[in-house]
């Protein structure tokens, strides 16, 4: 089975996508924690899923509600027999 994972920090807030799929979002305004302690993310394969697609996007949108933004993150994909 593939999964994957990861965090992200966000100012002022970000939203964690896989082909479109929600897998994190940050409380919108402009909380500190959004830049300050990470966000987790995580996806493993559905029932009867075992790979992911061909292609996959894994978006992070970031809204900002200022002059300054920014997005740091980090991700580990993992596959395991069986």
């Amino acid at each position: 089975m593939l999964s994957l994972s990861g965090s992200a920090l966000a100012d002022n807030s970000a939203r964690v996508s896989l082909n479109g799929q929600t897998l994190a979002q940050q409380p919108s305004g402009s909380p500190a924690s959004n830049y300050k302690t990470p966000t987790p993310f995580s996806y493993q394969g559905s029932p009867g899923k075992t790979t992911f697609q061909l292609s996959d996007n894994l978006d992070f949108t970031v809204t900002d509600q200022g002059e300054a933004t920014g997005v740091d993150y980090s991700v580990g994909v993992a596959c395991k027999a069986g």
